[in-house]
């Protein structure tokens, strides 16, 4: 199993991401490699480094089974758009790993939406095994995308 994880490339750094992770991988069997951003946490049980190009990420990304990420909007939609499997544990504001809740907010939402798995510490392990059978519910709307497609053509004449 191929996983990918990523903090992104916020100011503050994603410790807390990061031990999740290496505690997990410490027990169990994958090939990890993960951008750790502006994390002091250097981990000791899969190979990462800070940040690197936009066309490495995507190659990672391609290369992934599942991807851990936090809450950021682009690395949701990237995952999304390779239709890879995604863990999402949010940054929390509370614990200075952020300026606001946002990506918490972003992450129930997205979990209510059966899109992907939100995670944390106490879950992490059993959220892992989860994602071994987790299909996203990816919901393709002909008609609203038609409508939507419809509209802006009627707008350029």
């Amino acid at each position: 199993m191929k996983i990918f994880v990523t903090v992104g490339t916020h100011s503050e750094g994603f410790d807390r991401l990061l031990s999740i992770m290496d505690k997990w991988a410490n027990q169990n069997n994958a090939e990890i490699f993960a951008l750790t951003g502006n994390s002091k946490y250097k981990p000791k049980n899969f190979n990462g480094k800070a940040f690197c190009t936009y066309e490495k990420y995507i190659s990672e990304l391609k290369k992934a089974d599942i991807v851990v990420s936090h809450a950021g909007s682009g690395s949701i939609i990237d995952t999304l758009n390779l239709r890879n499997l995604l863990i999402i544990i949010p940054r929390i504001k509370k614990l200075g790993e952020h300026t606001n809740r946002h990506q918490l907010e972003t992450a129930k939402t997205r979990a209510n939406n059966k899109l992907e798995i939100l995670a944390d510490e106490n879950n992490f392990a059993e959220k892992m095994e989860l994602a071994k059978k987790f299909k996203p519910e990816i919901r393709y709307e002909k008609k609203k995308t038609i409508e939507i497609l419809e509209k802006f053509l009627n707008e350029l004449d």
